[in-house]
């Protein structure tokens, strides 16, 4: 991974590389907000043979939800957090009931 000078990017407050990838995550999800750019939209939101993915060595956004966000837009984020509730609820059913701590 190469490391950037954040404070010439002014960006010293928060040392994290991640951000400046989030930040075009962020600006695609604001243009296609509500069905995203679809799978695998990373690749074109920030292409391998930019600047700033060959600066970075990187054009993931390393946040799930984000990615997610990007390429399924609200809709996309909507169906994969109902999922997921809906996986704990059936998964924890055969759980033994709680105790009264006693």
């Amino acid at each position: 991974m190469f490391t950037v000078d954040l404070t010439w990017l002014g960006e010293a407050s928060n040392l994290s590389q991640r951000l400046l990838v989030r930040l075009y995550f962020i600006h695609a999800m604001q243009q296609s907000p509500r069905v995203g750019w679809g799978m695998g939209a990373g690749k074109i939101i920030i292409p391998r043979d930019t600047h700033i993915a060959h600066l970075l060595g990187t054009n993931v956004a390393h946040n799930k939800y984000l990615r997610i966000g990007g390429e399924g837009g609200f809709l996309g984020a909507g169906l994969l957090i109902t999922l997921m509730a809906l996986w704990t609820v059936h998964g924890s059913r055969p759980l033994p009931p709680r105790g009264d701590g006693s």
